[in-house]
């Protein structure tokens, strides 16, 4: 082979060998620079919310397909606290909100998500803007457990649960004798636990007070409060995000804080708790 024949080769082989170390450089460089929910919030002013159905966060108008409710308020106190737009994007189930999040369907679960230390392998949490306190519950006519909560971990009473939930959690905690009947956690809601206790599907159930006085409305002096006094768990409300990014946490909690300090969560949870009596507990601020 002739010597120039030679060298075009060599510059043609160096030419492709650059090619291609470019080409796959700029493809790691896109994939490490793979844009984040916070990048992405920032970028468009928007943050998109998930958000489930229920009484006292989240409800909708059957006219106009507009959502409402307190939580709705809160949110959008906080949207205007950041000056973020506030995107009701996709209903989510409560199972399937890690899933939402990490596909980034969604940028945030908005919906009072109840706070749980297992969750967070998957999810963070922002600080909690309520609280909710989860009592027992039994039909009224039952007295077995009158004075005594102990009575309920036996083996013969059947506490309805939803699987992989708190109520789950609680039970096998707090009275691992009793049996657990368990509902799905893809449909499972804190009305049908009642709804079993009451149909004496069950014998126990465990929800927040305020939900039950929702029950109750429907349903009044069917399901009574075991001890109103004495709170089995007490359980935060909150916002949940990608656990893997933290600047979209900040920015929450930034804002979440200032509509506290404004006295605007206040307002938002006095009519809440006159809408829906027992529903939220306030947190404690850290200043008098």
């Amino acid at each position: 082979m002739k010597q120039g024949s030679t060298i075009v080769i060599s510059v043609i082989l160096s030419a492709l060998t650059a090619f291609a170390i470019t080409k796959l450089s700029t493809s790691d460089t896109q994939l490490q620079h793979q844009e984040t929910p916070y990048e992405r919030v920032i970028r468009t002013g928007t943050l998109r919310c998930g958000y489930e159905y229920w009484d006292g966060a989240v409800s909708r108008n059957e006219k106009t397909n507009q959502v409402y409710g307190p939580w709705v308020d809160m949110m959008n106190a906080i949207g205007d606290a950041t000056n973020l737009k506030i995107e009701w994007t996709s209903q989510v189930g409560w199972p399937d909100v890690a899933a939402a999040l990490k596909s980034n369907k969604i940028d945030a679960m908005c919906a009072g998500m109840w706070t749980s230390a297992s969750k967070t392998k998957e999810i963070a949490f922002t600080t909690p803007l309520t609280y909710q306190s989860i009592e027992t519950f039994a039909r009224a006519d039952d007295h077995r457990f009158d004075g005594d909560l102990n009575k309920i971990n036996n083996p013969n009473i059947k506490i309805v649960i939803i699987d992989n939930d708190n109520s789950d959690f609680i039970a096998r905690q707090d009275f691992p004798n009793a049996q657990r009947i368990a509902l799905s956690s893809l449909n499972g809601t804190d009305s049908e636990e009642m709804m079993h206790v009451l149909t004496g599907k069950a014998d126990i159930c465990f929800a927040n007070a305020g939900l039950w006085q929702q029950f109750n409305k429907a349903n009044p002096g069917k399901i009574q409060r075991l001890a109103p006094n004495k709170s089995l768990r007490i359980f935060g409300n909150a916002n949940a995000i990608n656990n893997d990014d933290p600047r979209l946490l900040m920015l929450l909690n930034a804002g979440q804080q200032e509509i506290m300090n404004s006295g605007q969560l206040d307002k938002i949870l006095d009519k809440a708790n006159i809408d829906f009596p027992d529903m939220f507990i306030k947190p404690l601020k850290p200043f008098p």
